[in-house]
C-alpha cells in the first residue's frame, strides 16, 4: 500500500513580480515571474536527486 503525503502549504506559495519585457509601459509588456521560497527549491532539488538515483538504479529511465 502506498502512502500519500502532502507538502506544507508554505512550499506552494510564490511571490509574483511583474517583469518588464520592453516596449511601451502598457500592462501587456510585462510578464509574471514567480519567486519561490529558498527552502522549497532546495527540498525539490534534493527530492529530484533521490528520485532520479532510485529510478536509475532500477533501470526505469530510458537512455537518451
Amino acid at each position: 500500500m502506498s502512502h500519500i503525503r502532502c507538502c506544507a502549504s508554505e512550499f506552494k506559495l510564490a511571490i509574483i513580480t511583474p517583469a518588464y519585457k520592453g516596449g511601451d509601459q502598457s500592462q501587456f509588456h510585462y510578464r509574471p515571474i514567480s519567486v519561490l521560497p529558498v527552502f522549497s527549491k532546495a527540498f525539490e532539488r534534493t527530492l529530484f536527486g533521490r528520485l532520479y538515483d532510485f529510478l536509475q538504479e532500477r533501470d526505469v529511465l530510458p537512455e537518451i
